[in-house]
């Protein structure tokens, strides 16, 4: 994942396999399911579990808006 994100920019990540246990130390935000979970538990990793990717999608479109509602009030407050 370092490889393929050059500019550092934050990077999500969403698997359920133990193949996918490598990705999750670079990952900045993390869902898992299924054996990919139980590796994050038994390696204090954080992650969110899921059970399907729309919920992947839900939770990603509100984190978004979020981000995106905090950096426009911090930019209101910059210029006042």
């Amino acid at each position: 994942m370092r490889l393929l994100n050059p500019a550092n920019l934050p990077a999500i990540f969403v698997g359920d396999g133990l193949s996918d246990q490598y990705a999750v130390e670079s990952a900045d935000l993390v869902f898992a399911k299924d054996g990919l979970a139980t590796y994050c538990d038994e390696n204090s990793v954080e992650y969110i579990s899921f059970n399907h990717l729309g919920e992947v999608a839900w939770l990603l479109d509100r984190w978004l808006v979020a981000r995106v509602f905090t950096e426009g009030e911090l930019e209101k407050r910059a210029s006042a």
